[in-house]
């Protein structure tokens, strides 16, 4: 709605954290884009050390998956993944039957729409569009038996707490995989410029 569009009026403070979360909805094909980032600005070591390892912890997953894996087994890997950085999802769903989860596909990236489904698209009711896009969802959870496939894309979006240290706070880089026709994979985030424009390029090192 246009009324959360930016204002030029309100301004992220520089002290502390923001996790920024955008979900738009391509009207044609009724993909949506299902991105999040935490931003911090501040120079505590400890907290940007726990940021780069949410990253680094985010990008591991996603070499992790591969064509024909079930969404289950991804989130077995995940899991060990997490406890290989001491790390813990805290991630509670209400539209995940298992209750909790790591990401979820996107809809219509490797399925066309039914014709039902055109038809919700075409009385533009962005209610029954928004509760369609949310129903038809896999989960990246427990019991999920779907496989990876080429063209499908799904989030990655673990929110990670330290495992060690409870003073650290929870972050979140929500990001997308996309597995191409020719069975290559991609990490979509385009966070890089972001890094950079808040002074956060510690980020950004290797």
């Amino acid at each position: 709605m246009k009324q959360y569009w930016p204002n030029k009026n309100i301004f992220f403070d520089r002290q502390g954290f923001i996790i920024i979360y955008a979900s738009p909805v391509d009207r044609s094909t009724g993909i949506i884009g299902d991105f999040a980032m935490t931003i911090y600005l501040g120079i505590n070591k400890n907290i940007q050390k726990h940021l780069k390892n949410c990253y680094e912890t985010t990008r591991a997953i996603f070499e992790s998956a591969k064509l024909g894996m079930r969404l289950c087994q991804l989130n077995t890997l995940t899991h060990k993944i997490l406890e290989s950085k001491s790390l813990i999802n805290n991630i509670i769903s209400s539209s995940d039957l298992t209750g909790t989860n790591t990401g979820h596909t996107i809809p219509f990236s490797y399925e066309s729409r039914t014709i039902q489904e055109q038809a919700v698209f075409k009385k533009n009711d962005c209610k029954e569009i928004a509760l369609l896009i949310s129903k038809k969802r896999k989960f990246v959870n427990a019991v999920d038996q779907t496989k990876i496939q080429k063209n499908m894309a799904f989030t990655i979006e673990p929110r990670l707490y330290s495992a060690n240290f409870s003073q650290l706070p929870a972050v979140l880089f929500h990001t997308i995989a996309l597995f191409h026709e020719n069975g290559k994979k991609e990490l979509l985030t385009d966070f890089e410029d972001i890094f950079k424009l808040t002074g956060m390029d510690y980020m950004l090192e290797s």
